[in-house]
C-alpha cells in the first residue's frame, strides 16, 4: 500500500510543477521579441490573405501586464496605395470583458495618417477593405462600443 501512495504523490507533485511552470515558461517565450516578431508576421500574412491587401507591421512588443506597442503598422487598399500608416500605437491593460469584446484602456497614437480616397470606379478605398472584414451573412449582434 505505502508503494502505490509514493507513486500517486510523485504522479500528483509532477503535475501540480507542471501547472505551475508551464504558464512561467510560456509567458518568458512569449516575452521573447523574436518569438513576437514570428507571431505577428503569421498574422499578418493571415490578415493580408483575408483582406487581399497588404498588411504589414515592423514591431510588436507585448507587455506583461497585458501593454502593446505596435510600431510600422501599414495597410495598403485595392490600388496598392497606403490606405492607412501608423508609425507608433500604444495600448495599454488589453483584457476580455466577457470572453468575446475585447477592452483596452488608454493609448497613445504617434504619426497615424489616413488616406481616404474615391477610387476610379466611384467606391471609397476604405469601404472595399472594411467590406472584406465584415461577415455579411451573420446576423449584427452587437456594435462597436467605445
Amino acid at each position: 500500500m505505502g508503494k502505490v501512495t509514493k507513486i500517486l504523490l510523485k504522479t500528483l507533485s509532477v503535475a501540480l510543477l507542471f501547472l505551475i511552470f508551464c504558464p512561467i515558461v510560456l509567458t518568458l517565450v512569449v516575452e521573447l521579441p523574436s518569438v513576437q516578431n514570428f507571431l505577428v508576421g503569421k498574422a499578418t500574412s493571415l490578415v493580408s490573405n483575408k483582406l487581399g491587401v497588404d498588411v504589414k507591421v515592423r514591431r510588436l512588443r507585448v507587455g506583461v501586464l497585458g501593454g502593446v506597442t505596435v510600431e510600422g503598422f501599414y495597410v495598403e487598399d485595392f490600388e496598392q496605395d497606403t490606405l492607412l500608416y501608423v508609425d507608433k500605437l500604444r495600448v495599454g491593460m488589453l483584457r476580455f470583458t466577457d470572453g468575446k469584446n475585447l477592452s483596452l484602456s488608454n493609448g497613445t497614437l504617434a504619426g497615424g495618417k489616413l488616406f481616404i480616397k474615391e477610387t476610379p470606379g466611384g467606391e471609397m478605398n476604405i469601404k472595399q477593405v472594411v467590406d472584406r472584414l465584415v461577415n455579411r451573412e451573420k446576423e449584427a449582434k452587437g456594435n462597436f462600443v467605445l
